[in-house]
């Protein structure tokens, strides 16, 4: 029988994946198995617009903002989570391509399941089908469960 130890959400604070959330905490308290949170920043900073460009300096302040802001919310939201139950919790974020940081996290953390909700994602991949949960299911070397 499979019973995962380490368990990846990627969360992008919707109510999807809350939904998502609540699905691995609950197979967390059957199994005993820590869940990990990962939240990805995959917005690309435009250094230049029109006759406009922002310093290197001030780039890696914006992104250090970012980076603080989600770390900040993530905390608040496992907070949230452990009210009231004993489930091992860690959350991460990340700056990059989502599908790229998930899967290195995934390796990163031994995750031996990621649950995951279907992201309404932007752009081309998305309208063809292509979203970010579709990719990782095809792309993931571990158990992959979306969560309607």
């Amino acid at each position: 029988m499979f019973k995962p130890k380490n368990i990846l959400v990627p969360i992008d604070f919707t109510g999807q994946s809350k939904t998502a959330i609540g699905e691995a905490i609950d197979i967390a308290k059957k199994y005993g198995s820590h869940i990990f949170l990962l939240h990805v920043i995959d917005q690309q900073i435009q250094q230049c617009a029109d006759d406009y460009c922002l310093t290197a300096e001030e780039i890696t302040s914006i992104r250090e903002e970012m980076m603080k802001a989600a770390k900040e919310r993530l905390d608040r939201e496992i907070a949230k989570i452990k009210r009231g139950r004993t489930v091992k919790i860690t959350g991460d974020v990340r700056m990059g391509d989502s599908l790229h940081e998930i899967l290195d996290e995934e390796k990163t953390r031994h995750i031996d399941l990621v649950v995951t909700s279907p992201h309404t994602g932007k752009g081309l991949l998305s309208w063809l089908g292509l979203g970010l949960a579709e990719r990782l299911v095809k792309n993931s070397g571990v158990e992959t469960l979306v969560v309607h």
